[in-house]
């Protein structure tokens, strides 16, 4: 058998075939690349000869066709190339012949071939460097691959042949030197089998992961789109320090910087202390007392989009502070919320701290010659020598440089040696008592005709204490 020509002898002339005998001829074929699926190749032998009858005259037998018992079993070739098919490989159907005169026909199945596209809808990608790839795999490793580049929003894999029968797991990924995780973006898959007829399950839906099982000549086309999540993010500032009685005011700014997000709201939760007055911006902020929060429906905010908002309050009492009752720092949280899940949550949050900063000096006087009581007046006469008590006392945050001066009274003379020669001032701090010189030295205190100065240094948060010095009336 030479292969060559439309006819081939595959006996040479001159061959006997005994009486009852019997020829049986293989022939291997390769399959070339077929234009369709289910392309049915027909193949169809003949067979004659002579024989020397008993009479020694020479019979011609008549040609006659072989015949197919099977023309309707599929043959799942190799494939070499996506667009042809390789060797014929195990599973070839064996023709048998029978009765009837039929062609040996084979109908050819092409392998399935999977093609993945991904897209990157509006409003874009997260970060500028995002990149993703999506790929299909089976236990023989991956079958199918593409990665998007640069600013591109779409690429899609060459159509590639699988294996039939075989599970395909079709996943994504983000590329390397990608800034974002898959978390910020929600995929959906679509796909279509243009092989008509097929009852092949495809994928569709959200998620990340799907599996699709081929069959012999499925043409299938799978899209994954990625929408990157909404991603709110809010920002407050607010003062650093207040004053009793102050008003505070604090500036909230949102921000999307994903896609739209839906039934946006904002609550800020005022601290104890803390009295409501106005919330402006984002057509108006709320006020419930009972729970003391503040509430601003945003609505719709869109990718890009910011929106501000103002929140003023009034700083507690004098009054309030110094009977312990008014806090000493005021502590504000904003929460933000959206309809969609977010790609990042650690920034609907923020916090502004602001710090009291209240101290507070009074003055008492007695008259230490009548062995008089302290009080904010008194009496006396030429000669009597007053005593007279700064008391300090940091209500609020620690205060550097804090420095005290009082006049001397008029009418008096300042005693620059009443509590020891050289020593005018009596200073109480911390509990300790102590007494400094009335010049201007190391020890911070001074006292002259004139007036008195003590410098305290840093005043810390809550420390109280004295400083007292002694005049005669003139």
């Amino acid at each position: 058998y030479t292969g060559a020509g439309a006819n081939t002898n595959l006996l040479a002339a001159g061959q006997t075939l005994p009486i009852n005998g019997t020829v049986s001829v293989d022939i291997p074929v390769t399959v070339g690349a077929v234009a369709a699926d289910n392309t049915t190749l027909s193949n169809q032998t003949t067979s004659g000869g002579s024989y020397v009858n008993a009479a020694g005259a020479t019979v011609t037998q008549p040609s006659s066709s072989s015949d197919n018992v099977d023309n309707t079993t599929a043959f799942p070739p190799s494939v070499a190339t996506a667009t042809g098919f390789g060797s014929v490989p195990a599973g070839s159907v064996a023709q048998t012949q029978v009765a009837t005169t039929d062609p040996t026909t084979v109908r050819v199945r092409r392998l399935p071939t999977l093609t993945l596209t991904k897209v990157i809808a509006a409003p874009g990608r997260v970060n500028a460097l995002d990149q993703f790839t999506v790929q299909s795999a089976s236990a023989g490793g991956v079958m199918v691959t593409a990665t998007t580049t640069g600013s591109s929003s779409t690429v899609s894999s060459a159509p590639t042949a699988v294996t039939s029968g075989v599970v395909q797991t079709i996943t994504e990924l983000m590329a390397p030197g990608s800034v974002s995780t898959l978390a910020a973006y929600t995929t959906t898959i679509a796909c279509t089998n243009s092989t008509a007829g097929s009852t092949t399950v495809l994928p569709s839906g959200a998620g990340q992961t799907f599996t699709v099982t081929p069959a012999l000549g499925d043409v299938i086309s799978c899209t994954l789109t990625n929408t990157a999540k909404p991603d709110l993010a809010i920002t407050k500032t607010g003062p650093a320090y207040f004053r009793p009685g102050d008003t505070l005011s604090y500036t909230l700014t949102v921000t999307n910087s994903g896609s739209a997000a839906t039934g946006v709201t904002v609550t800020d939760t005022l601290p104890i202390g803390l009295s409501f007055a106005t919330a402006t911006g984002g057509g108006g902020g709320t006020y419930t007392a009972a729970t003391g929060k503040v509430s601003w429906t945003l609505g719709t905010v869109a990718n890009g989009a910011s929106v501000v908002l103002t929140l003023t309050g009034t700083a507690p009492t004098a009054a309030s502070v110094e009977t312990n009752s008014g806090p000493t720092s005021l502590s504000n949280t904003v929460l933000t919320a959206a309809n969609e899940a977010e790609a990042v949550t650690t920034n609907n949050s923020a916090s502004t701290t602001a710090q009291l900063v209240y101290s507070k000096l009074s003055k008492r006087v007695r008259n230490l010659s009548t062995a008089g009581v302290f009080g904010t007046t008194g009496t006396g006469k030429p000669g009597e020598v007053l005593e007279y008590c700064i008391d300090f006392r940091n209500y609020g945050v620690a205060v550097a440089n804090f420095v005290i001066t009082d006049t001397v009274p008029a009418n008096t003379n300042a005693d620059l040696s009443g509590y020891g020669a050289g020593l005018g001032l009596q200073v109480t701090r911390g509990g300790v008592t102590t007494r400094t010189s009335s010049s201007s030295d190391t020890d911070g205190g001074s006292l002259s005709a004139a007036a008195l100065g003590l410098d305290l240094g840093t005043l810390a948060a809550g420390e109280s204490g004295s400083v007292c010095f002694k005049a005669s009336i003139k």
